[in-house]
């Protein structure tokens, strides 16, 4: 199940993300949750 998170982030960081999305040929919410799931959070290891 998908849940919505709604964030307030500046205007200049808002089109950062989006570029980055169309870089990569992805959706800022999928490269949001990419890197995520590869940082490191707390005492366990990023997945790969």
């Amino acid at each position: 199940m998908k849940k919505r998170v709604n964030i307030y982030i500046s205007e200049d960081t808002s089109k950062r993300l989006k570029a980055y999305a169309e870089e990569k040929h992805s959706s800022v919410s999928q490269i949001i949750t990419d890197w995520i799931w590869h940082a490191r959070v707390g005492k366990r290891k990023p997945q790969n």
